[in-house]
């Protein structure tokens, strides 16, 4: 079981990153003249609105929490842009990475616009599996522009697997992850769902079992330092995959005040949908905004991962015959 877990882990990180891969500019993404495309929706009000407009909503907000797809170079443009609007509007902020651990942290207090292209080597990026650092980059450099502190938002990847092994967090630790604010059925229930379907169905619930734990331990490591930001004077914003972002159960579950945050979210636009309350991500329990993007590609990832998802349905066959 603990080996096909790892399986699994390894096969999220890959569907998120398609690390190693060539990366389109925002020019050749597919699907640039759909109707949805570029535009920006007010989920709850089901209305459109401009970009000056959600730069006007942004300011007020102590949290920020801005989605992306890992690898769509429009996406990490977007976040840029939004934080910039905050920068300019004189904004501290804090910004909180998914994407780094703790063991980064003193790279990116030490980072400098003069050599931010070399941050992602500091960081290990490409290594641990997430997309060339040169789509990253401009967050940085923004970050950089304003003076807005950078810090890791992931846990250690030591501890992610403890937890998701079922081992037990240290009182303080926990206490201040507000770990005992444990999900209700239906957020666990819609969580797991998600990962069955990101694993292409291979996986029963029992086997993406030991993945929830570390999941949420995400989202409470990155809500816990999104909070201590605000208690040191300076909003936050976050750099996170959807997921993360999500209202009904991802980092804004572990934020105070739901009024003091906007969740945004980059959604590519798909082919047959040319309506926005087609898309399921539309839905003012998951996102604030969402800002249509065009994509990166029209490749399904289940058949894009067939060969690693075939390995991992014969670990499945010898780790566990319950589905």
């Amino acid at each position: 079981m603990k080996r096909f877990a790892a399986l699994a882990m390894t096969f999220i990180l890959n569907i998120a990153a398609f690390a190693g891969e060539a990366l389109p500019g925002a020019e050749e993404l597919l699907l640039n003249s759909h109707p949805l495309a570029e535009t920006i929706w007010d989920v709850a009000a089901g209305e459109q609105i401009s970009r000056e407009e959600l730069m006007s909503r942004v300011l007020s907000k102590d949290h920020v929490l801005l989605g992306e797809r890992h690898d769509s170079p429009r996406h990490h443009r977007i976040q840029a842009e939004v934080m910039a609007a905050l920068g300019e509007a004189g904004s501290r902020r804090t910004v909180v990475f998914e994407m780094a651990e703790p063991e980064h942290r003193e790279d990116l207090a030490a980072a400098e616009k003069a050599t931010v292209d070399e941050l992602g080597t500091a960081l290990r990026w490409s290594e641990r599996g997430w997309p060339d650092w040169a789509i990253y980059q401009v967050i940085a450099e923004v970050a950089l522009t304003y003076d807005f502190d950078m810090v890791p938002g992931g846990p250690s990847r030591d501890l992610l697997k403890a937890v998701g092994q079922g081992s037990d967090l240290p009182k303080e630790m926990a206490d201040e992850l507000r770990w005992q604010q444990d999900y209700r059925p239906d957020q666990l229930q819609s969580l797991e769902q998600e990962l069955e379907d990101a694993h292409c169905g291979i996986l029963g619930r029992e086997s993406v079992a030991p993945l929830v734990p570390m999941q949420r331990l995400k989202d409470a490591s990155m809500g816990m330092l999104m909070r201590r930001a605000v208690d040191d004077g300076q909003g936050s914003v976050l750099i996170a995959g959807n997921g993360h972002i999500r209202l009904d159960r991802g980092v804004p579950y572990y934020l105070d005040d739901t009024s003091s945050r906007m969740a945004i979210a980059p959604v590519e636009v798909q082919r047959d949908l040319e309506y926005s309350q087609d898309y399921a991500s539309f839905d003012p329990k998951v996102y604030d905004y969402i800002w249509f993007t065009g994509r990166v590609d029209e490749v399904d990832p289940c058949v894009k991962f067939k060969d690693q998802l075939e390995r991992m349905k014969q670990s499945h066959g010898t780790a566990t015959t319950s589905e």
